[in-house]
């Protein structure tokens, strides 16, 4: 059976590094909604101004949009036989996850775990100060915490959207419009402690799929 995740929390949280580790490790499908939309953007297309604009400030992208990139996005997983689908980014607010629970029911698909990374306003900020992207395969390092190799170093970039004043947008919309789904996913929630190592946080989240695969 596909294991269906998702992963919440503010920029700089560390779940899209996370993500990737399964997705290399596990073979899990790494859905990340701001990679979807970065593509989008770097096309040129009219939609991608529209959405340049809309990222730069930190708002939250149109659900129509959003919607139809998961759809297609889940069937492009299920037909590569992964392993598991983790959402990283969405949803983001409570419409968002109605809408991912009617997708999910189409597909006959199920949730299993809705994992929380929780992370300081002060914490994301200095964390997003520090992050680069590989753009090469949007591979997420931190130039203190999780170095970048020395072959990758000509590649990384800096997201425009990893400003301070953008990253603290971000956080208080995520405050306002994607804290209310810790309530609508308490069955499903796991809350993870952002200040532990990357290592450690990994070990936590495998185990507690390896002991759920064995229930």
């Amino acid at each position: 059976m596909v294991k269906l995740l998702i992963f919440l929390g503010p920029a700089g949280s560390g779940k899209g590094t996370q993500a990737q580790i399964l997705a290399k490790e596990f073979g899990y499908t790494h859905l990340s909604t701001g990679d979807m939309l970065r593509a989008e953007v770097n096309s040129g297309s009219d939609l991608g101004h529209m959405l340049s604009e809309c990222m730069s400030s930190g708002d939250l992208v149109d659900d129509t949009i959003i919607d139809a990139l998961i759809r297609s996005n889940i069937q492009k997983s299920l037909n590569s036989n992964s392993s598991g689908i983790i959402f990283d980014g969405f949803p983001r607010t409570i419409n968002q996850a109605n809408l991912l629970g009617v997708l999910l029911k189409s597909f006959s698909l199920t949730l299993q775990r809705v994992f929380f990374f929780d992370i300081s306003l002060e914490e994301s900020v200095r964390r997003i100060s520090g992050r680069r992207v590989d753009s090469r395969d949007n591979h997420v390092y931190h130039i203190n915490s999780n170095p970048p190799p020395a072959e990758a170093r000509p590649f990384l970039i800096t997201r425009s959207d990893d400003s301070a004043d953008s990253v603290t947008h971000r956080y208080h919309i995520f405050c306002e419009q994607t804290k209310p789904l810790l309530k609508f996913y308490s069955n499903e929630l796991v809350r993870i402690d952002c200040l532990s190592s990357i290592s450690d946080i990994s070990t936590t989240i495998s185990t507690m799929l390896a002991e759920q695969k064995t229930v």
